[in-house]
């Protein structure tokens, strides 16, 4: 139901524990980009190495 709550094209900040492959690719659908962390299932550092440093902890990447 919050889903539905927010405006097509808007940017959601989220908890890691939203940050699904569900939730994420129902809200891509809608054109609403999202900012987690990254889910705690996923391989950070396999991430890491395909993404871009930002500072001291912060990482840029990009999953499909």
């Amino acid at each position: 139901r919050l889903w539905d709550r927010l405006p097509d094209g808007c940017i959601c900040l989220l908890d890691r524990h939203f940050a699904s492959f569900y939730n994420l690719a129902k809200l891509a659908q809608r054109g609403i980009g999202v900012v987690t962390r990254l889910h705690q299932r996923r391989n950070a550092q396999r991430l890491i190495r395909q993404g871009r440093r930002l500072g001291p902890e912060g990482h840029w990447g990009h999953i499909t």
